[in-house]
């Protein structure tokens, strides 16, 4: 008290504008902590596994030539066999997406230019013997750029339930930790939840190279993980 009366007797212009904010912000922040109400953070992270039901089949269509016309050509070429083959399979329009063909130069060792297309289609299948036979005539007929993961259709459903018991299991923790302050839990101040985490358990990547020995692990049940994080700020009560 004595040095904020000290402080008082002197003029204004003489005190230094940067200790007057430090003075401030010092004074504010005492009457925050006073009158803030004790509390305690939490922080927890749940998994659901949900059925992987669907695979997501990625299909690179790629051509470098000498000219622009050509690899153009050729690529219409490959994209409309592979048009035929979807059709020939009975694949749905609505499980097809696809990004527009795109064209660039490319230079080579001997620094002439020639031109790259690439092209890239997505299927959703859970047909796994469809899946299977697909990858086969794709190798039979010269595609070698292709991938695939495994989705679920219960996704959704299995964040909110993940999200759900993330806040539980912090609950429960943070009433564990306020009994041993000897204090009791109060109710819930505010929730932060981070983004969510979507890791297949198995991703199999495919080549020509590659055998077809996928039938047999498709014996296997597969899961994907759904994971939610929250920060849970609680009160805590005498």
């Amino acid at each position: 008290m004595k040095i904020q009366n000290g402080l008082k007797r002197k003029s204004f212009f003489h005190i230094p504008l940067i200790a007057l904010f430090l003075l401030q912000a010092c004074a504010g922040a005492g009457i925050a902590s006073e009158s803030e109400t004790p509390t305690i953070t939490v922080g927890s992270s749940a998994e659901i596994l949900v059925p992987a039901d669907v695979i997501n089949f990625n299909i690179t269509i790629g051509v470098t030539s000498s000219t622009a016309d050509q690899a153009f050509e050729q690529h219409k070429e490959r994209e409309s066999f592979l048009a035929g083959m979807l059709q020939q399979l009975n694949i749905s329009e609505d499980a097809i997406s696809y990004q527009p063909m795109s064209i660039r130069p490319n230079r080579q060792r001997d620094g002439s230019i020639h031109t790259t297309t690439s092209q890239r289609i997505s299927i959703k299948m859970n047909d796994f013997d469809l899946f299977i036979n697909l990858q086969k005539d794709l190798i039979d007929n010269e595609f070698d750029n292709f991938s695939a993961s495994f989705y679920s259709t219960e996704y959704e459903q299995g964040g909110k339930e993940a999200l759900a018991k993330a806040v539980e299991l912090a609950r429960d923790d943070a009433r564990i930790m306020a009994e041993a302050a000897g204090k009791n839990l109060g109710s819930v101040i505010k929730i932060n939840h981070g983004v969510a985490e979507h890791r297949p358990v198995a991703r199999t990547e495919f080549s020509a190279a590659m055998l077809a020995d996928a039938p047999s692990m498709m014996d296997f049940a597969q899961t994907i993980s759904v994971t939610r994080n929250v920060v849970v700020v609680f009160e805590l009560l005498d």
